[in-house]
């Protein structure tokens, strides 16, 4: 049994001029004004387009893929934009028996280790988590070791609280509309510990359209953000096993 961080991975590297060029390309043929575009036009007239005009879907024709690692119920809520192309880890086909089941902190749980000090209250809160974490995937693998269900079966005993890993692809416009929602204090803590870093990101590469959704600042940790255009594995960051 693991307990992970949560994690925010990119996986296009965002080209902001590039992007916000054709995107300036393809809105000029509405107004026939291509014979305006200069090198660095394309900033004020998204700007204005966009901003000013209102005219908010000249930002859908560029898409950026995400890949969240979070928890089940963290993703249920993500499925609901449904302008968007989803992959998601599987717990039909998935075999948690062998390696253990994978949780994933959220950010109301402080974790105790031995740098916490003599803290009681501290120490026993963190062993019922993990505790309750740990009855969670024994009775996981009980249903597949000895009552024979199939992984499909026994993930009725899966909780939320599981990671899972799941690709999202969005254009622009979805993606403005995602951190409109999900970065608002109204939004599920978890959710806005992801949003919050990602629009961070956009708004440093594509500012001219995502600079004027707040940037709230958040009372417990933003998880992490890591841009990997690449294939590779990538590690997460584990805080407890067993």
């Amino acid at each position: 049994m693991r307990i992970i961080k949560p994690l925010v991975i990119v996986e296009d590297a965002i080209d902001g001029v590039a992007m916000a060029k054709k995107i300036e390309h393809f809105t000029r043929k509405c107004y026939k004004s291509e014979g305006k575009t200069t090198p660095d036009s394309y900033d004020p007239f998204i700007r204005k387009i966009f901003k000013t005009l209102k005219h908010e879907g000249i930002i859908e024709h560029r898409f950026v893929s995400v890949t969240f690692i979070t928890d089940r119920g963290v993703s249920h809520e993500s499925v609901r934009h449904r302008m968007a192309s989803y992959l998601q880890e599987s717990t039909r086909y998935c075999d948690y028996n062998e390696k253990g089941v994978t949780f994933i902190l959220p950010p109301w749980v402080k974790m105790y280790d031995h740098t916490c000090g003599p803290t009681y209250d501290a120490r026993v809160a963190w062993e019922r988590f993990t505790g309750s974490c740990r009855q969670q995937e024994e009775t996981y693998q009980l249903y597949r070791q000895q009552a024979g269900w199939t992984p499909q079966q026994a993930r009725y005993w899966l909780p939320n609280g599981i990671k899972t890993e799941f690709a999202a692809t969005l254009n622009l416009g979805s993606w403005y509309n995602f951190f409109r929602k999900r970065t608002a204090a109204a939004a599920h803590p978890q959710m806005r510990q992801l949003a919050v870093p990602l629009l961070r990101h956009f708004q440093q590469h594509l500012p001219m359209i995502f600079d004027s959704t707040e940037l709230p600042v958040l009372d417990y940790p933003e998880a992490n953000l890591i841009v990997h255009p690449g294939c590779e594995p990538v590690e997460f960051e584990e805080v407890f096993s067993s």
